[in-house]
């Protein structure tokens, strides 16, 4: 919890775990879906916070989804 909280997300708020990539190329959504899913839940509960996890082949994703939605997400 406190590495969390360290990181600027409130364990007492919903989180959701993104991964921006999957391991195949057919699961891999493009950004607009990503970003669509993020605005849906935002919408629903805007109290919600997202965290993405990862490694560098989805670096490119993350950097952009983060500045989509700075507030919001933790990556």
């Amino acid at each position: 919890i406190a590495l969390l909280e360290n990181h600027g997300l409130l364990p007492s708020q919903p989180m959701i775990v993104l991964n921006p990539g999957g391991y195949f190329p057919s699961r891999h959504w493009p950004l607009e879906r990503y970003a669509a899913l993020a605005q849906l839940w935002v919408q629903k509960d805007p109290r919600v916070q997202f965290l993405i996890l990862g490694d560098h082949r989805i670096k490119e994703k993350a950097t952009q989804l983060t500045s989509l939605f700075p507030e919001k997400i933790t990556n």
